[in-house]
């Protein structure tokens, strides 16, 4: 059997963890409103959400006359977003976005200006539908300290989850589940729920209501309507596998039960960790079945896995539901050290503990990481003797991330290094300085495109970060070489701001792009890109289209407004007159296009960047980015 995939991402909202919250430069702006409930009562404690054009965001909580407000927010457009979160304080109410609707695209933009402000932003918050269910266990007992989430299946409520907890009479009411309709209008969501028990595997309600199942596709499906109540009656829990054995570790008289410590056990996607109890025993229960990997981690040990070894290795069979496995013991040797002292000169404003490492063992299975402290030490645990290779990451304080490597002058310069580990083994390493790579993004009137994604290519790897709120990006930390510069902007709805794509130096294709060559220790400051205003996300710059004669109101990009063959995409891309002579003249090459080699090229340039910005719109409503809960 399958592990259940997730009922649907638990994230709350993918951009609170993608993207900063609102910085405190340029701070102008003033929202407030009140948050109340379906009757009209006020509503405390509730957090508000203010929501930039990219995600950023402020927060306010709404005091006990259901006031909120927000001070010294930067000028630009916001959406406003009610999200209750104390199911217990607030059990009936489900989010919104001002001014009352369910997803992030389709709220209503405010937009603040220097020293402006804004009142009245006011939200009301429906009732939500309840679910309530019976939980209990194989043998028919209940089982209490359930957690039951539930959701809808369709968009927008996908990301709005009701929460409830199972009780000692096993009984539960999850609520907080969303709905386009109410028990009046009616108009029912389709829902589903998945639950999380202790002792048991994570699964949800089947079919039958005697099993759940591991199948999200195959579990319960009903209906749900704000302000009404469904149950979904007693609900028999699947109890999974278990897998139980005892760990050792060297004692002065042989081998000797560990003490202390923890068992993990991994199948079909779940996993779970159980104590070492006093004589070395552990049980491992609540799995679904699968092929179980067992390891174990206790102070002064090597961490090891089943049976006995530094890497996962065999798996241990336990594939019908309702078994038990015995007899999965663990022998621990003591564990081995590597000490580390990182040498270098960071860059101004950072330290040493900016840099992480990450070492290997020989087959790339297993890894186990730190952070250094400040002054570049860092020790590694836990570990088996052995061949490692150690990855650095040093971009943060200025140095490049890459492995270490033989120095120049050994047979093997170059090449990743192999770290002998033998009982504690101490090492220098020296951090390479690393390029910079730095620049201000804006549009054709000089504005900063805030939140453009700047990638540096070279021919091994690429870097990637995002322009803040100026314009400005820095991708420091890179290793010395030639890179191509490109530069994107993908709008999380269609209605917001948008703009064209560009390679330094504001080239419209990679054909045409120079590339940017740094040297180890050296800067590229001035990498400046200019991007075109692109509000109807079609891939081509509005004030080009409004010149040519084109819409700039709707995607046309695919039309051939002149009729020789070449879209109007095509034509931008080659910088020719789509309503005029067009693409054939200014390639040279004819009505047939023969030698029109660059075509293809910039053809399938256009439809990665247009489908990556109606996927970047997709993932974020499929994660509940920008939906809700």
């Amino acid at each position: 059997m399958n592990a259940p995939q997730p009922l649907l991402p638990l994230l709350p909202l993918l951009l609170l963890f993608l993207l900063p919250q609102a910085r405190a430069a340029d701070l102008s702006g003033t929202l407030s409103g009140t948050v109340t409930d379906a009757d009209g009562a006020p509503l405390a404690g509730v957090p508000v959400y203010a929501y930039d054009v990219r995600g950023s965001y402020a927060l306010a909580t709404s005091r006990n006359d259901g006031a909120w407000s927000l001070t010294d927010l930067p000028a630009g457009t916001w959406r406003v977003l009610a999200r209750p979160e104390d199911d217990a304080q607030h059990p009936d109410a489900v989010e919104r976005y001002w001014p009352g609707v369910p997803g992030y695209c389709d709220a209503e933009v405010i937009a603040l200006d220097a020293d402006s402000g804004r009142s009245g932003v006011d939200l009301s918050l429906p009732r939500s539908a309840r679910v309530t269910g019976r939980l209990l266990d194989s043998a028919g007992a209940p089982v209490t300290g359930a957690f039951v989430v539930c959701a809808g299946t369709a968009e927008p409520y996908t990301g709005v989850f009701a929460v409830g907890l199972s009780g000692a009479d096993g009984r539960f009411t999850a609520t907080g589940l969303d709905s386009p309709g109410t028990l009046i209008s009616g108009d029912a969501m389709p829902s589903r729920c998945i639950f999380y028990a202790d002792g048991a595997p994570d699964q949800y309600p089947g079919p039958d209501p005697d099993q759940g199942t591991y199948d999200q596709g195959a579990s319960l499906e009903f209906s749900a309507l704000r302000g009404g109540i469904t149950d979904i009656g007693d609900r028999t829990l699947l109890p999974g596998i278990t897998v139980t054995g005892t760990v050792y570790s060297p004692g002065p008289d042989g081998e000797r039960p560990v003490s202390g410590g923890t068992v993990y056990a991994y199948s079909s996607g779940q996993v779970v960790g159980v104590p070492i109890g006093a004589d070395g025993t552990y049980i491992a229960a609540g799995l679904p079945p699968g092929e179980v990997v067992v390891w174990a981690q206790v102070t002064g040990l090597a961490t090891t896995y089943w049976p006995d070894s530094d890497r996962p290795g065999d798996r241990i069979d336990v594939l019908e539901e309702g078994m038990r496995a015995g007899g999965a013991d663990l022998h621990m040797p003591a564990e081995s050290l590597l000490s580390l002292a990182l040498q270098g000169t960071p860059a101004p404003g950072s330290d040493l503990s900016d840099v992480s490492v990450l070492l290997y063992n020989d087959t790339y299975t297993v890894g186990r990481g730190a952070s250094a402290d400040i002054d570049g030490y860092v020790e590694l645990t836990a570990l088996h003797d052995g061949a490692y290779t150690l990855q650095i990451y040093g971009s943060d304080a200025g140095f490049t991330d890459d492995y270490l490597r033989y120095p120049s002058g050994d047979s093997s310069a170059g090449e990743p290094r192999i770290v002998q580990i033998d009982g504690l083994t101490s090492l220098d390493v020296p951090l390479t300085p690393g390029a910079r790579i730095s620049g201000a993004i804006t549009d054709e009137t000089g504005a900063p495109v805030y939140g453009a994604e700047v990638i540096a290519q070279s021919a091994d790897a690429s870097f990637f970060t995002r322009a803040d709120r100026d314009g400005r990006y820095a991708l420091p930390g890179l290793p010395a070489g030639s890179y191509t510069v490109a530069v994107s902007y993908a709008a999380f709805c269609a209605g917001d701001p948008g703009w064209t794509g560009a390679w330094w130096p504001d080239a419209r294709t990679a054909a045409l792009a120079a590339p940017v060559i740094v040297s180890a220790g050296g800067a590229a400051d001035s990498t400046d890109v200019v991007l075109s205003q692109d509000d109807d996300h079609d891939g081509m710059g509005d004030a080009w289209e409004r010149r040519h004669g084109l819409d700039d109101g709707r995607d046309d990009a695919g039309e051939d407004a002149d009729g020789d063959g070449f879209t109007n995409y095509e034509e931008w891309l080659l910088d020719s007159d789509p309503a005029g002579s067009g693409a054939a003249a200014a390639c040279g090459c004819g009505e047939g296009k023969a030698g029109a080699l660059l075509l293809p090229a910039i053809a399938a340039v256009g439809r990665r960047r247009r489908r990556k910005a109606r996927d970047a719109r997709s993932a974020l409503r499929g994660a509940g980015a920008v939906q809700g809960r």
